[in-house]
């Protein structure tokens, strides 16, 4: 074998090695897509209904709201979505897709999709103590009118989270958004 001036056998072997050792690495590595849960804490629904936006990651104005630019509606307990949404009976973190069907729409004859009665939607109210509590392993999943997905996690319904001493009305959830239309959710 003929060997360029200036490499050894042992120079050229070595070169082999370490190309066919990337290319054994690249091919096995493996792109992580996992997506961080965004967290937003204490939005105030003590007044008019907050639209929020996910592609956004913020409350959207009214006139935003007006023009369609909200994905998701909070007003009291009440939770309204401008695409479909599902409500599934299993924690947060181990949803990793979105589901294929089974979406709802919010009717204005029915109601909203995520039910508002204690115990059936993603609270339970205590009538003794008034208190607001968000049921363990309930994951609001969204269809949004962009051919998009996100889950969601009601975390509290309190003002920094103080159930006993916080001003109720003051949503902090965490979500995870998936922009590129797959029903990817991890």
């Amino acid at each position: 074998m003929n060997v360029p001036n200036g490499f050894g056998h042992r120079t050229l072997s070595l070169f082999i090695l370490f190309c066919l050792v990337g290319v054994g690495y690249s091919a096995n590595a493996q792109v992580s897509n996992s997506m961080d849960p965004v967290e937003v804490s204490d939005i105030d629904v003590s007044g008019d209904p907050v639209y929020f936006s996910f592609i956004e990651s913020r409350v959207v104005s009214n006139s935003e709201a007006e023009a369609g630019l909200w994905d998701i509606r909070f007003e009291g307990t009440i939770i309204t979505v401008s695409g479909e949404v599902q409500l599934l009976e299993r924690a947060f973190d181990y949803i990793a897709r979105a589901p294929k069907e089974g979406y709802e729409e919010d009717d204005e004859t029915d109601g909203p999709a995520v039910s508002t009665a204690s115990g059936t939607g993603w609270f339970d109210y205590n009538p003794n103590t008034h208190i607001v509590t968000p049921i363990p392993d309930r994951t609001i999943v969204v269809h949004t009118l962009n051919d998009t997905y996100a889950k969601l996690e009601i975390l509290s319904y309190y003002l920094g989270g103080d159930e006993q001493g916080g001003a109720p009305r003051y949503y902090s959830f965490r979500y995870v958004y998936q922009s590129d239309g797959t029903r990817d959710l991890r």
